[in-house]
């Protein structure tokens, strides 16, 4: 059992690696048309039309897939200072509470991304974008969702059947900082 929960985890942490490439890309995409932006507006007042409405949208699938990033890898924000000096059995509870807690609103995420993008695809583009909205605030919400009620679900099971539990385990110490 263990063994396959390990390779499952390889593969979720493969995943992620890829979302996270994904996520780096848009990013550095972004920054270049905010630099190419400032510059064209400011320097020789002669902005390009449109590029705002592109970063806009870079940016958004860059924080959705940044968030299932940051959950992965459990670099979120903690209440750390509380957890580090709770009793073994209370750490339990926050964490099957806080995987309860991510794993809804994950999947809260799905139809309302599905419902929204249902009403967004209908509008017409604006902008300077060729396409609505639908594929910049909608999309990436859906998306985000259900990669989050995937590794959240893996991650509760597995913790379930293992007990092994990274997120409270792999605390750094109080006033460390992770170069990792």
């Amino acid at each position: 059992m263990r063994r396959a929960l390990a390779a499952i985890h390889r593969g979720m942490d493969r995943l992620v690696d890829a979302v996270h490439v994904l996520a780096a890309l848009i990013t550095g995409l972004f920054l270049l048309l905010t630099f190419a932006q400032v510059v064209m507006r400011y320097a020789f007042n002669s902005p390009i039309y449109g590029v705002d409405e592109y970063v806009l949208a870079l940016m958004v699938w860059a924080n959705a897939l940044g968030f299932v990033v940051v959950y992965w890898h459990n670099e979120h924000a903690m209440i750390e200072f509380v957890v580090r000096r709770v009793p073994g059995p209370v750490k339990t509870v926050i964490y099957w509470i806080t995987n309860l807690c991510i794993l809804i609103v994950s999947a809260i995420f799905v139809p309302g991304g599905i419902t929204l993008f249902g009403l967004q695809v209908k509008t017409a583009p604006r902008m300077g974008l060729p396409f609505p909205k639908a594929y910049y605030l909608a999309l990436p919400m859906v998306v985000m969702g259900m990669l989050m009620v995937l590794l959240c679900a893996f991650r509760t099971v597995e913790y379930g059947l293992t007990r092994d539990n990274g997120l409270m385990n792999a605390l750094p110490e109080e006033g460390v900082v992770r170069l990792d």
